[in-house]
């Protein structure tokens, strides 16, 4: 049974439809206002809802039969997929396993390879089927889509596949081995627990779903997968060891590859959220048995860097792509947008493609005001040297003019970006330059916002640097817009100083830190970026810290002496996330930092036995690998006797690792009661307190660590 949306979302879905159809261009801000006008806040939903419209959009056009071949079926998904709005919202789920979905060309282009040629009654999986993009080539009702998120869940269910299910997808699909005769898949690129699978160990999730996904295929089945990252090679051309040695030599070993090609995910993933560099993966059938492993590199090892190049690409793997239409039959549980659902946006401001800025045109300056609080991003109004330079020199009207934008409340211009220039006409009119009664001027054509959006972050950047504060500002501003890391870096150069800003952007604008830093005081204090970039991380990781808290951070570490300078940053990490993770925390309380007992004495040697485990998991995994390629090479030769004895020593391998993790995990935890057993308590004790009061808790809190540190030894 098909499910249905909520009558606002379907309002909403609808919409963006209509608009990718009348290719109308999109951004964050632009689909949020259509959704907070039909009540819909919350930024995930939004961008989820957002993609449904995509996949609904980008099935009827891989279905149509008014375009007769597949080339001009692909053409115009590109087409959409460069009108859609970046899909750039994050949850803190989405982050840590990396989930991005696939932008429409890459799969529309994945589903035409799997269901070429095409059988009589084949089945297709997509086994983390998100919001259903990777299916727009495939018969809807002969597909079977699988995932956990409830969000993209309910969007499958809205679409008519012929099974939908929410299982595990890094678990064996034990229904389905063998079953299908295309598999699709585009798994999250994060990390996971190490993972079993025959005689390898994986660690990578993609990897694991990857091969879950494959074990439902069938022998003579077809799949296209996407995995994170571009192949690296060592100096002999051979995979580098590692993780993508031994998933590549499972692959080669057991399945026809017949090409792994790598993406440029600047060129053609960013619009989903991500410029990561992408590998897409194309599996012809399972081999009879288990024969080879990696190949060696060669010419092929090629970047796309064009929905072109991949057209031809994946084109040369089937011949019928550009002569014949193999895409299945437009489904009539998608309908085209209808005339009257047209209607939805009408009611709807959308703001049109137009020219940003009328031609230059003379305005009599008392029409003209300045609004530098809003309209300016930097910590004084205009910049004094050029002021004084223009003033010096005099006005030359030929030159670039000041833009303003029309105030429609208080029927003036606003100077949005020529501060300085501005300022120096008014200082040489006030002197009797008669010539400067009327200012050359361009007018900006946006709203207010945009208008913002203008000032603070293009036309300041354009020049000169602005300042720190500036510069801060026009970050946020930016983020605020949903702006991606491409888009960002065309303001915000280089990367290191894009990632400063980041971290400082989470900083209070009013605060010692930003003080500092923008003026010439930073020299009196040391290492002040580095801990300024420390305390809006630990801002960014613990939202409930206040400005207050702030300042608490920046004293301790500036009014403690060299104890403070001392300050590593995992100290300080583990100092406020022991504040901040208290069961008695409170946000409008003081962190009462000089409170803080040292914990190191019990703890650190604890830590040296985590350090000592690591290094035996690492040696152990190290051996692990040499004797997997040694497998490998043995397979090649048939040497039965030799795979089965060193089969035999990767599982013993295996079996000390998984005791030596079970070790380390216990050490964990026994570090975190430590030195929750030695600060309970403490942190709620008043400053007040009497020296005398605090020294006795803290001896006997010690005595109970010492206790716990002992335990922990057997």
């Amino acid at each position: 049974m098909i499910g249905a949306l909520e009558k606002n979302y379907l309002q909403y879905v609808t919409a963006i439809e209509t608009d990718l159809e009348a290719k109308k261009s999109h951004n964050k801000r632009s689909v949020e206002k259509i959704a907070a006008h039909l009540g819909i806040t919350n930024q995930n939903i939004i961008k989820e809802l957002t993609e449904l419209a995509i996949v609904r959009v980008a099935r009827r056009l891989a279905t149509t039969p008014e375009l007769i071949t597949i080339e001009q079926r692909f053409k115009k998904i590109v087409e959409l997929y460069k009108n859609q709005a970046t899909l750039s919202h994050r949850t803190s789920r989405s982050m840590k396993f990396q989930q991005y979905s696939t932008p429409a060309p890459i799969a529309y282009l994945m589903g035409i390879y799997i269901s070429t040629p095409r059988k009589e009654n084949s089945l297709y999986f997509e086994p983390s089927a998100g919001n259903g993009l990777l299916t727009i080539a495939l018969p809807i009702k002969r597909t079977f889509v699988n995932e956990i998120d409830e969000v993209r869940l309910a969007n499958l269910r809205t679409q008519s596949f012929s099974n939908i299910s929410s299982l595990d997808a890094s678990k064996p699909f034990e229904k389905y081995p063998y079953r299908f005769d295309g598999i699709v898949s585009n798994p999250p690129f994060g990390h996971d627990d190490p993972v079993l699978y025959e005689e390898y160990t994986f660690k990578s999730l993609e990897q694991i779903m990857v091969l879950r996904g494959l074990d439902c295929m069938r022998n003579d089945g077809k799949a296209a997968v996407i995995i994170g990252g571009h192949t690296e090679w060592d100096k002999n051309g051979r995979i580098q060891a590692g993780k993508n040695l031994i998933f590549f030599n499972y692959l080669y070993n057991h399945y026809n590859v017949e090409d792994v090609i790598n993406i440029d995910g600047h060129k053609l993933y960013s619009r989903q959220g991500t410029e990561f560099n992408v590998r897409l993966i194309l599996i012809n059938g399972r081999k009879n048995k288990p024969v080879g492993y990696s190949p060696l590199k060669d010419g092929h090892d090629t970047v796309v860097n064009t929905f072109d190049e991949l057209f031809r690409r994946i084109g040369s793997l089937v011949p019928s792509i550009n002569t014949t239409d193999i895409a299945p039959k437009i489904n009539p549980e998608l309908p085209s947008v209808s005339q009257s659902q047209k209607g939805i946006n009408d009611a709807i401001e959308h703001p049109k493609e137009r020219e940003r800025f009328s031609p230059v045109r003379n305005i009599d300056r008392s029409e003209i005001i300045t609004d530098p609080k809003t309209f300016q991003g930097r910590q004084s109004s205009f910049a004094k040297e050029t002021v004084d330079k223009i003033v010096s020199e005099g006005f030359d009207k030929s030159q670039d003019p000041i833009i303003v934008w029309f105030d429609e409340m208080a029927r003036k211009y606003v100077v949005i970006s020529g501060h300085s220039r501005w300022e120096a006409s008014e200082i040489l009119y006030n002197r009797g330059d008669v010539s400067l009664k009327t200012m050359p001027v361009k007018v900006f054509i946006g709203d207010k916002d945009d208008a913002i959006d203008y000032a603070i972050i293009e036309s300041n950047r354009s020049g000169k640097s602005e300042g720190l504060i500036s510069d801060v500002l026009a970050f946020k501003k930016a983020a605020e817009k949903g702006m991606n890391k491409s888009e960002l870096l065309r303001y915000f150069k280089p990367e290191s100083y894009l990632s400063l800003l980041k971290d400082l952007s989470l900083l209070n604008i009013s605060g010692r830190f930003l003080e500092y830093l923008s003026s010439a005081s930073e020299q009196s204090f040391p290492y002040l970026k580095r801990n300024a970039q420390w305390v809006g991380n630990l801002r960014r990781i613990y939202p409930q810290l206040s400005d207050s808290h702030e300042t608490e951070m920046f004293d301790y570490l500036y009014k403690k002496g060299s104890t403070g300078l001392n300050t590593s940053k995992d100290t300080l990490y583990n100092l406020i996330d022991r504040k901040v993770m208290a069961i008695d925390f409170d946000s409008s309380a003081p962190l009462n930092l000089s409170n803080m007992p040292a914990v190191n004495v019990y703890s650190d040697p604890i830590r040296e036995q985590i350090k000592d485990v690591e290094k035996i998991i690492t040696d152990l995994s190290r051996q692990r690998a040499q004797k997997e390629e040694l497998i490998a090479r043995a397979k090649t030769e048939n040497m039965r006797d030799a795979i089965i004895r060193i089969t035999d020593q990767v599982k013993d391998i295996n079996t000390i690792i998984l005791r030596k993790i079970e070790d380390k995990q216990r050490l964990e935890k026994m570090i975190g009661k430590v030195e929750r057993e030695v600060v309970f308590d403490l942190f709620s004790i008043p400053e007040e307190t009497a020296s005398a009061d605090i020294e006795k808790k803290k001896a006997k809190l010690k005595a109970r660590a010492k206790f716990l540190f002992l335990a922990a030894q057997f």
